[in-house]
C-alpha cells in the first residue's frame, strides 16, 4: 500500500523509483517488466508484484542470472494461470 496501487495495481509510474533503486540496468528492468505482468496490462497486481521481486532478488543475487525469454510454469503464481 506504500507505494499507492490504484484497483490493487501498481503501474510503471508508481515502481520506477522502487525498480531503479535496485542497481540492475534499465534494459534488464523492462525485460523483467514484460515477464511480470504476466497479463501483459501495463500495471503489476500483487501476484505479478511477487514475480517481479523474486527475478529481481535472484537478479541482484547473481551477477551470472539471465532471465529467461519467457517465464516459467512453474514461476506463474496460481491465480494466473489459465
Amino acid at each position: 500500500e506504500a507505494l499507492g496501487p490504484v484497483s490493487g495495481k501498481l503501474g510503471g509510474d508508481q515502481l520506477r523509483k522502487t525498480l531503479m533503486e535496485t542497481g540492475l540496468p534499465k534494459e534488464k528492468l523492462r525485460h523483467l517488466w514484460d515477464l511480470a505482468d504476466i497479463d501483459a496490462d501495463g500495471s503489476l497486481d500483487v501476484h505479478e508484484f511477487a514475480v517481479a521481486k523474486f527475478l529481481i532478488s535472484e537478479s541482484t543475487r547473481d551477477q551470472d542470472f539471465q532471465l529467461p525469454d519467457k517465464l516459467s510454469p512453474r514461476l506463474i503464481p496460481p491465480a494466473k494461470r489459465s
